[in-house]
Formats: structure tokens, sequence, C-alpha cells
């Protein structure tokens, strides 16, 4: 079964938890990347320095949980608990696509896969909101595999949890 099938088979709870143990799992490549690099840069448009919040993707990965256990209250807010999680992520998704804050393709990985999680967890995010969760599996997958954190019995052992 492709990955793209595995995911159309999960409903939306099991597709939040999967993403969200694939990306647990994957967080050891961004901790490691913090301790020895400093999280700046320097925009292109206007040359203004950024500097990003070292747990920003803790932060990120909270809110999806904190709005999972309260999903029943949220749908009575017009505002989504997870939308200043999510304005915190677009500058360094910009500067990231704009070329302007350069990570080694796992970390990488790993930003856009909690990003991914979270604009999927919101379901205001976008017109292809269904496949928001299949791109964050497989982009947690990539960075793990890249990073050889894990072998693909194992990425395969976690995915059969959700099955």
């Amino acid at each position: 079964m492709s990955l793209e099938d595995y995911c159309e088979s999960l409903n939306t709870r099991q597709k939040i938890q999967c993403c969200l143990a694939l990306i647990t799992v994957a967080m050891p490549i961004w901790n490691d990347f913090v301790k020895v690099n400093e999280l700046k840069y320097r925009d292109s448009v206007v040359g203004l320095n950024h500097e990003i919040a070292p747990d920003i993707l803790e932060r990120g990965i909270k809110a999806v949980e904190i709005m999972q256990r309260k999903s029943i209250l949220s749908k009575l807010f017009s505002v989504s608990p997870l939308s200043g999680s999510l304005d915190e992520f677009l500058e360094p998704i910009t500067a990231m696509q704009d070329l302007d804050w350069e990570l080694p393709y796992p970390v990488a990985q790993l930003f856009y896969s909690v990003y991914n999680l979270m604009r999927f967890a919101d379901k205001k995010q976008s017109h292809s909101h269904k496949d928001l969760a299949y791109i964050s599996m497989n982009q947690s997958i990539d960075a793990l595999r890249c990073s050889e954190l894990k072998s693909l019995d194992e990425v395969n052992a976690i995915l059969d949890l959700y099955r």
C-alpha cells in the first residue's frame, strides 16, 4: 500500500496522531541542529535580520495536541487556537522558499512537516486540506530516512500502529 493510500485509509484523528508520532520520533534532528546553529537569517526583500525561537517546533506540536484535546470546544471559536502558531511559521517558511534561510535537508523537511500538520489540524488553511496530512507524513519520513535516524522497517512499524 502506498503512503498516500495508507493516509487515505485513516480518519482525521488517526492522521493527526500518526503525524505527531512521526514528528516526535524525528525531533532529535531539530534538537541536534539548534544546539550548534544559530537560527537567524536576513531577508532579501528589505534586509531585516530575523531570529527563530529554538522551541518553535515544540510549540507547534503542543498547539496541535491542545487542539486535539479541545476539538469539540474549538468548533465554537471563530479563531483557530492554531492561528498564532501558524502565523509564527509564515516568515521562516517564506525565508526558506526565498532561500534566505537555508537549512540542511532533513531539518527543513521536519520544519515543513510540523507546519503542514498544523495546517491540516487547523482545517481552514487550504483547499487541498486532505492532502496536508499525507504531505506532513511524507516529509517526516523523508527527514527520518535522510538523516538515517530510522530504517524503513522502523518507520513502517510506526505506521502500523495507526492502521
